[in-house]
């Protein structure tokens, strides 16, 4: 009886403290407890893509899929994992020009997203591997819940690549992401 009040209250605690639902909580310390990883926990794997110019870092267990062209002809990779929610990465290359400010290409992408309906709109001089860049985030409110989105601008040379993350869990998936984002190289 002890030990099954003890998990309740790190279920409870862990939720409190990463934003998750006590479900979900539950559901990664269950998980961790048997051996297996949560997406905290979760080590990345570096992918490399010669033709496009980038190495991306993926959590294991992630799988790939064939980019979305319909979605948008910039779009060269596409990463996905699926649990009770949805997380996403998709790395866009896009054309650009040498000296290229990648803020402006956020505040492009922003006038987008905001016609999509998203909202809550900041933009932030961040590092993107080895390079600095600009991370534009934003949300919006689904049937099925809050959707973030986190799209990391970096240029080289002169070509824009965008590493586009989204979560239905942005507490839970926030470290993870920004680990990807500090993996993400450009081969110039």
């Amino acid at each position: 009886m002890t030990k099954e009040k003890d998990f309740k209250r790190a279920v409870r605690d862990y939720a409190l403290r990463t934003g998750r639902s006590y479900a979900s909580a539950r559901h990664l310390l269950l998980t961790r407890s048997q051996g297996g990883a949560a997406m905290e926990t979760i080590s990345l794997k570096l992918i490399t893509k010669p033709e496009p110019g980038f190495t991306v870092g993926v959590p294991e267990g992630w799988s790939e899929f064939p980019p979305v062209l319909s979605s948008s002809a910039y779009e060269v990779a596409r990463f996905a994992y699926r649990d009770e929610t949805n997380h996403m990465c998709i790395v866009f290359r896009m054309p650009g020009s040498p000296g290229l400010d990648p803020r402006g290409t956020a505040e492009q992408a922003q006038v987008q997203q905001k016609k999509r309906g998203y909202q809550n709109f900041a933009i932030a001089q961040v590092q993107i591997g080895s390079r600095a860049g600009v991370c534009l985030t934003f949300d919006k409110t689904t049937d099925l819940g809050l959707w973030a989105a986190r799209e990391y601008f970096v240029t080289a040379g002169s070509l824009v690549y965008c590493l586009g993350l989204g979560s239905g869990d942005p507490k839970g998936d926030a470290e993870v992401f920004d680990a990807m984002a500090a993996k993400f190289e450009i081969k110039s």
